[in-house]
Formats: C-alpha cells, sequence, structure tokens
C-alpha cells in the first residue's frame, strides 16, 4: 500500500506562488520597458538574462535528487566525524563539602518537635484540628 505525500500540496502551493511572482514581475518590467525604454530590445535582454538566472537558481534549489540528499555542509562534516568517547572527555575533580552543618537523622518527628515547631511560626508545619473525612463506601 502507498501512503500519499502529505508535502506535496505544499510544495505546489510554494511553487505556484513563485510562478505567480515571476510572471508578474516579468509583465510589470515589460511594460516599463516598453513604455520608457529608449533601446526595449537590449532592456529585453537583460531582464532575459536575470528571468534565465532566477529560474536556474531556483531549479539548483530543488534539483531532481530526492529529499533526504538535501543536507546542509554542517550536517555532511558531522556525520563524517566520529563521536568523541565520554570517559575521553571525563576529567576527574574534587568534590567540596558542603558547608551545611550535619542534617537530621531519619526519624518521625516527635509529638514534641512539632509543637516547637509549630510556636516558631513554621507554615509548613500542620498544626490544629483538621475535620476528620471519612473515606466513601464503595
Amino acid at each position: 500500500m502507498a501512503f500519499r505525500n502529505s508535502d506535496s500540496g505544499r510544495k505546489a502551493t510554494a511553487w505556484l506562488a513563485v510562478a505567480f511572482t515571476l510572471m508578474a514581475g516579468t509583465l510589470v518590467c515589460s511594460f516599463i520597458i516598453l513604455s520608457f525604454a529608449e533601446n526595449p530590445r537590449q532592456a529585453f535582454l537583460v531582464l532575459g538574462g536575470i528571468l534565465v538566472g532566477i529560474v536556474l537558481m531556483l531549479w539548483g534549489m530543488t534539483g531532481t535528487r530526492d529529499r533526504t540528499e538535501h543536507r546542509s555542509w554542517l550536517e555532511f562534516w558531522r556525520s563524517t566525524q566520529e563521536p568523541p568517547d565520554p570517559a575521553d572527555l571525563y576529567q576527574p575533580r574534587r568534590r567540596r563539602r558542603s558547608k551545611g552543618g550535619p542534617l537530621g537523622s531519619n526519624q518521625p518527628p516527635t509529638l514534641e518537635s512539632v509543637r516547637e515547631i509549630a510556636e516558631m511560626n513554621a507554615r509548613w508545619v500542620p498544626h490544629g484540628q483538621n475535620p476528620r473525612r471519612d473515606r466513601p463506601e464503595r
């Protein structure tokens, strides 16, 4: 089963816009050349050369190759390089001791310590009467 290219509609719209802009610009330039140029032949040759250059540039930008082959030079250069080994990049350093005091124990707080902390006005300590919430029956 073949999948449709969802990007083809966007490409067609872009090419239609490019063609419309080139056509409108060519018509405006032709009108100006015919109206104001003393030697229209030379001006038309210049206009034709510019149009050929634009068409060649657009053809070179799109090309006939597959889209996967279009890569920037930086991506091409990166693909030719081997990634560095993380072990080679590692540099051991001394670790400084933390300047904080000794940490507390891993024991649950006592009732007295909770009351002391609540009296110090620390907001993270729950105190007071909480209404008991019963679990809903299932």
